[in-house]
C-alpha cells in the first residue's frame, strides 16, 4: 500500500513537473507581449469563460490569464537565473578557496614565499585569504539582514525596477553564497581525509581537472543540485515578497499577480456572497503555479541527486 501511494505521488509530481516545463517552453517560443482578445467588431473579449483556446480564461481587459501565468513564471525564472549564476560563483570559488585552506595560509608562510620569491605562490594563497575572510563575513551578516539593506539601498540607487531586480538577485545569491560554499568545502576536506586528492596529484592529474571534474562534478555534483534548486525557489518567493510590498519589478511576475488578486481573494473570503468561479480561479492561478513550481522543482532535484549517487 505504501508502494503504491508513493508511486502515485511520483507520478504526479512527474506530471506537475512536465507542466512547469512545458510553460516555459511556451514562454521561451512565444511573444513576451500581451495582446487581448479581439471579436470580429475589434473590441476586447472580456471575461471569456475556460474554454481550450484560453485555459483560464480572459480577464476585465480581454487578456488571455494563462498568457499572463506562462510569461509570469519565464520573467521569475530569469530573476532566478541571475541569483544563481551569482551564487554558484562566489559560492563554487569561496568554497574550493576554504576547502584548501592549511598552515601555509599563515602569516610566516606568507613571508616565507615573499623572501624566496614564489610570487605566484604568494599571490594565490593572499587571494585565497582574502576569500576566506569574505566567507566569514558573509556568514556572519544575517541574511535577512543583508538583504534588507541592500533593497532599501537600491531603491535609491536604482530607479529602473526592471533593473533593480537583476541587481538585488544578484547580492541575494552572493549573500546565499556560503551555503553551498561550507557544503563544497567539507566534501573537499572529506576527500582530503580519505588520501583521494593526494592519490589524484601524484597519479599527475592537472589542478583545474582535480577541481572541476574529480571534486566538483563527480563528488559534489549532487550537493550543487540540491542548493542550487533551493536557491531558485527562494529567488522566486522572494521576488513575491517584494512584488507584494511594491518593491519588485514592472514586468509580468507571480509576484505582481498575487499581490494584484490577493485583494479579491481576501474579500471572497470575508464575503458571504457566492463569488463567481472564473474570477476565483483567475486569483488562484497564480497561486497554484507558484505551488506547482516549487512542488516539481524540488520533486526534480531529488530524482537528479538519486541519479548522480
Amino acid at each position: 500500500m505504501i508502494a503504491r501511494m508513493r508511486k502515485l505521488i511520483n507520478l504526479i509530481q512527474f506530471a506537475l513537473t512536465i507542466c512547469i516545463l512545458v510553460l516555459l517552453l511556451i514562454a521561451l517560443v512565444s511573444p513576451s507581449q500581451l495582446s487581448p482578445l479581439i471579436d470580429r467588431e475589434g473590441y476586447p473579449i472580456t471575461n471569456h469563460p475556460i474554454s481550450w483556446t484560453t485555459p483560464v480564461g480572459s480577464d476585465y481587459y480581454g487578456i488571455d490569464v494563462f498568457q499572463k501565468l506562462y510569461i509570469a513564471l519565464f520573467n521569475n525564472m530569469k530573476y532566478a537565473i541571475a541569483s544563481l549564476i551569482s551564487f554558484l560563483i562566489f559560492g563554487l570559488a569561496l568554497g574550493i578557496s576554504y576547502g584548501f585552506k592549511g598552515q601555509e595560509n599563515h602569516y610566516e608562510y606568507l613571508k616565507y614565499y615573499l623572501r624566496k620569491r614564489r610570487f605566484s605562490v604568494l599571490g594565490f594563497k593572499i587571494v585565497q585569504n582574502i576569500a576566506n575572510i569574505l566567507l566569514y563575513v558573509l556568514q556572519s551578516i544575517p541574511v535577512v539582514l543583508s538583504v534588507t539593506i541592500i533593497i532599501i539601498v537600491l531603491q535609491r540607487v536604482v530607479p529602473n525596477p526592471d533593473l533593480r531586480i537583476f541587481v538585488e538577485m544578484l547580492f541575494v545569491g552572493l549573500f546565499l553564497s556560503p551555503k553551498i560554499a561550507l557544503a563544497v568545502a567539507e566534501r573537499i576536506e572529506n576527500l582530503q581525509a580519505e588520501e583521494y586528492i593526494r592519490a589524484a596529484k601524484g597519479m599527475g592529474i592537472s589542478r583545474l581537472r582535480l577541481i572541476f571534474h574529480h571534486i566538483l562534478w563527480l563528488a559534489s555534483r549532487g550537493t550543487i543540485i540540491l542548493h542550487s534548486i533551493n536557491l531558485i525557489i527562494q529567488a522566486i518567493m522572494l521576488e513575491v515578497f517584494l512584488s507584494y510590498f511594491s518593491y519588485g519589478p514592472d514586468a509580468i511576475t507571480l509576484g505582481n499577480m498575487i499581490s494584484n488578486d490577493i485583494v479579491y481573494l481576501a474579500g471572497v473570503f470575508s464575503s458571504a456572497d457566492i463569488p463567481k468561479s472564473l474570477d476565483t480561479i483567475q486569483a488562484l492561478s497564480p497561486f497554484i503555479i507558484l505551488l506547482t513550481f516549487s512542488l516539481s522543482f524540488r520533486w526534480l532535484g531529488t530524482k537528479a541527486i538519486e541519479m548522480t549517487e
